[in-house]
This record gives C-alpha cells, sequence and structure tokens, in this order.
C-alpha cells in the first residue's frame, strides 16, 4: 500500500524525489506524536499534493458454514485436506479439464472444483497446505451437496502470507480426517466416516423418482458420538447387503440429506469407496 501510494505520489509530482517524499511521511508521522501509522501518513502526504487514494476496505471474513448455493464472488480460505487429478471432458457443448480439491476451516468443508486453467493450480498444492479461493461461486452438485466452483474470474492462493496457521484444522494423516455422526449436516460431504453396523441391513428394490428402478440398502450406523441411518445405492447395495450387524466399515466419500421422515442420513455416491475397519479390502 505505502509503496504503491509513493509510485502514485513521484508519477503525479515528477519534480519531486522520492527522498522528499519518504521524508514528508516521516515528518508527517512524527508531528502526529506517532498517532499516524505508515499508510494513514502517507494517505495524508498523498492528498497534499493532490493525489487521491481510496482506501480499501477489507471484505468480512466469511466461513464455510456460512455458504449457501447460489452465492457468487466468494472468497474463503481454508486447510487442503484431499487432492484430485486433474481430468479432460468433454460434452456435447464445450470440453476442458476439472480438478477437484477438498478444503476445511474450524466450521465444516467443502469440494473446490477448478475448471479449465485453474485447475492446474493443484499441481502446485499439497494436502495440508492452507489456499485462498477467490470469486468462487457456490452450485448445489447433482448429487446433493455444495460445491464451491472456481472459473475464468476466480483462482487460488497457495499459502497465504496473512493467514493464521492455528486458526486452521490440522490433517490427522496424509488425506484426510475423519468426520463424526454428531457432527454431521443435511449437506455435508464426508470424506471418511468409521462405525458399526448396528441394524441387520435391508437390500431392496425402488423406484427413483426418473422411473429408474435401482436397489438400495439400508443400516443405521453407530460411532462414539451417535447413530445415523444409511442408504447404499446402486452397485454398493448388494455388496453392503452381504454384511452383518457388528462389522465395523469405512465410508468415504459420501454424503448427508434429508431421507424417510426428514431425517438426515448418509448416501453413497457412484465414487464411494467402502472398506471394512483393519483390513485393506475394499467391498
Amino acid at each position: 500500500m505505502k509503496e504503491e501510494v509513493i509510485q502514485r505520489i513521484l508519477t503525479h509530482c515528477q519534480t519531486l524525489t522520492r527522498h522528499e517524499v519518504e521524508k514528508a511521511i516521516k515528518d508527517r508521522k512524527t508531528s502526529s506524536g506517532g498517532l499516524l501509522t505508515d499508510a494513514a501518513a502517507t494517505r495524508l502526504v498523498a492528498a497534499e499534493y493532490g493525489v487521491e487514494v481510496k482506501v480499501r476496505k477489507s471484505a468480512p471474513k466469511i466461513y464455510i458454514e456460512k455458504l449457501v448455493s447460489g452465492l457468487n464472488n466468494v472468497t474463503i480460505t481454508g486447510r487442503v485436506l484431499a487432492l484430485g487429478e486433474i481430468k479432460q471432458f468433454s460434452t456435447a457443448n464445450r470440453q476442458g479439464q476439472v480438478a477437484r480439491v477438498t478444503i476445511a476451516d474450524r466450521t465444516g468443508r467443502i469440494k473446490v472444483i477448478l475448471w479449465n486453467e485453474r485447475a492446474e493450480a493443484t499441481k502446485m498444492i499439497q494436502p495440508g497446505q492452507i489456499v485462498r479461493v477467490i470469486h468462487g461461486y457456490v452450485r448445489r452438485s447433482k448429487y446433493g451437496p455444495m460445491e464451491l466452483n472456481v472459473g475464468e474470474r476466480g483462482d487460488l492462493q497457495v499459502s497465504p502470507s496473512d493467514v493464521v496457521e492455528t486458526d486452521y484444522p490440522q490433517i490427522k494423516n496424509s488425506e484426510y480426517f475423519p468426520s463424526r455422526i454428531i457432527d454431521l449436516k443435511e449437506g455435508t460431504n464426508i470424506h471418511v466416516l468409521e462405525g458399526v453396523i448396528k441394524t441387520q441391513p435391508n437390500l431392496k428394490e425402488v423406484t427413483t423418482k426418473s422411473g429408474e428402478n435401482v436397489l438400495v440398502t439400508s443400516f443405521e450406523l453407530e460411532d462414539s458420538t451417535g447413530k445415523i441411518w444409511v442408504s447404499a445405492w446402486r452397485k454398493h447395495a448388494e455388496k453392503l447387503a452381504e454384511l452383518n450387524a457388528g462389522s465395523k466399515v469405512v465410508l468415504k466419500n459420501t454424503y448427508v440429506k434429508r431421507g424417510f421422515g426428514s431425517q438426515l442420513e448418509i448416501n453413497t455416491r457412484a465414487s464411494t469407496e467402502i472398506v471394512l475397519a483393519n483390513k485393506s479390502a475394499r467391498i
């Protein structure tokens, strides 16, 4: 800020030297008895030379839990929990590339979708780093949870200099830190959740709103903080139906929505992974 204003003064008053401008700023601070900051003294000197300086108002800090679908021009900071690979896509209308990054602050987690050139930013970051998403827009994904998109107008800053490291949760391993049932809310993306199946999984066929007949297995899951119902769809349904009450499972990449009776429930998606606890085999 100070350097920028000094340059503007020198450009506006070409007979002045840098030494004279810096001395004027120092004299202003001295005459105020130390009450003026460098920035304030510089603005006053600029005004004396006829240079207008607009004070930039900092935007209020936004937390992930406050994001709602439809918000535009969103700037938010979080710690990187997980990174996806850059993938190419092609539709009838366009083609390009996309990458996904999951970030968290102390209020929640959200998946950041980086489109086209912005996807290249994933080559510069690692899980555990803090990043700032600039000029993003929030939309609800086709699976239900909200996502923060970064397109041509947006950007991603790695390790911003003004962040306080301890303001952001530490990840407990190289990829994720687990969720707890007690913390789950509608629209939450669950990266990892470990629990015990409390009721015998029930497999049935249902008809979706689009008229498609699909299999779904339902059961109640419990961890040390609470219980919640799980609906495992399509390819996951038959596999989970083979498990028994008492089985310990780890669910990866699921989400929370309102289910029967408006109760919260966990739902699987195509990319969900389900692993028996303490075993490497996926089911």
